[in-house]
């Protein structure tokens, strides 16, 4: 079973942020330029791949971040960031874009540089689901990690 190796969204974070609005798109892509998690060019364009692909057939929305990807929707109000960092260095990079955002982070593994949407799911579910609206079809509401 895949597991990503960490993550920062604890519930009682999520739930502070209820009917906060969506930072605006453009906002994003200031901090995005701004700062870069240290990452092969190949890893970022592969995440980003397989984001797309999951949003394609989740009816989810992805941005790319940088080096990272933001899944709006989960995790908190402003999403959530996610990469694959290969260093500590990278790690803390990816906090510090989340937080400066007020975004919740993960930290993947490589297996999920390939996408399985039964893996894709399980993952989102444990993420959460914040954003407008009611959440997708296929959404249980169930984290894996209880």
């Amino acid at each position: 079973m895949r597991r990503f190796t960490r993550v920062c969204c604890p519930l009682e974070w999520i739930w502070q942020f209820p009917g906060a609005a969506r930072p605006l798109l453009g906002v994003a892509g200031d901090l995005a330029r701004a700062a870069t998690i240290p990452l092969s060019m190949e890893t970022a364009r592969q995440l980003l791949r397989t984001w797309r692909e999951a949003a394609d057939d989740l009816g989810i929305e992805v941005e790319p971040f940088g080096d990272a990807v933001l899944v709006l929707g989960f995790g908190s109000a402003a999403g959530l960031l996610c990469a694959v960092p290969e260093t500590r260095e990278g790690e803390l990079g990816l906090r510090r874009q989340a937080e400066a955002r007020g975004a919740g982070w993960s930290v993947l593994g490589a297996s999920y540089l390939s996408y399985d949407r039964h893996e894709f799911i399980a993952m989102l579910n444990d993420w959460g689901w914040c954003g407008d609206g009611a959440p997708p079809p296929w959404f249980t509401h169930e984290p894996w990690t209880t």
